[in-house]
């Protein structure tokens, strides 16, 4: 009898240890996404990435976000020969807005801790996440809007006349352009505020490497409009 329920006890603990694996795996799992998530809500793309695998497969578009300022910037820089300080508040003011825009697009979210799942062998993780926030096609609205460009550059036209018409150096004139493109980035930040959030999931799958949980895949799914969150 003591031997038989010494067999059930160690069964019992092989269970119980197993099940403890399976919750801290859970928990570390969602620990990471958290930080992803709250990286994202602060606008910290960089950051953000660094919880993934270099090999990570992202369906989100906030890789599009920091890819289009980037080639911005590059543009930018190659129509205006800008000096280096002039080229810093360019990229600072690109910088600004694309982390307001990746801020917008992760106004709100939610981690779906009853859908979170542990695989046999405790080595993959998939998280799924409820967001709220702007769409890709809000941003693209904002930053295609002809009346912002417009209105944009009623308001500089005189300016740079003047300077035109008083021999204005290179420098300044590029001092003046600067300027323009620092406010045009204000501007389509501003209008990012007033936009609806949608909401859509997110599903995250994380690999166990080197004793650490990092994000291996994000999926995502069809978006539905939502208040603003």
């Amino acid at each position: 009898m003591k031997r038989l329920l010494a067999c059930v006890m160690a069964v019992l603990l092989v269970f119980s240890m197993s099940g403890c694996a399976q919750d801290t795996s859970k928990q570390d799992a969602e620990a990471v996404v958290t930080k992803y998530y709250d990286q994202l809500k602060k606008g910290e793309f960089d950051e953000a990435t660094k919880l993934c695998t270099s090999d990570v497969s992202d369906d989100n578009e906030y890789g599009i976000i920091t890819d289009s300022m980037d080639q911005m910037i590059e543009e930018m820089s190659t129509s205006f020969d800008f000096n280096d300080s002039q080229n810093q508040k360019v990229k600072d003011a690109a910088n600004q807005f694309a982390k307001k825009t990746v801020k917008q697009y992760v106004r709100s979210y939610e981690i779906q801790k009853d859908d979170t799942s542990v695989n046999d062998d405790k080595n993959k993780v998939t998280v799924k996440v409820t967001i709220k926030g702007i769409d890709m096609n809000s941003f693209t609205n904002v930053t295609n809007d002809a009346s912002i460009t417009n209105s944009i550059q009623e308001k500089y036209e005189p300016k740079m006349e003047s300077l035109q018409a008083n021999n204005a150096t290179d420098e300044q004139i590029n001092d003046l352009m600067v300027e323009i493109i620092t406010d045009l980035f204000n501007t389509y930040g501003s209008k990012l505020d007033g936009l609806k959030s949608v909401e859509h999931k997110e599903k995250l799958t994380l690999a166990k490497k080197d004793n650490t949980w990092k994000i291996k895949k994000i999926s995502v799914s069809e978006k539905e409009n939502a208040t603003n969150a």
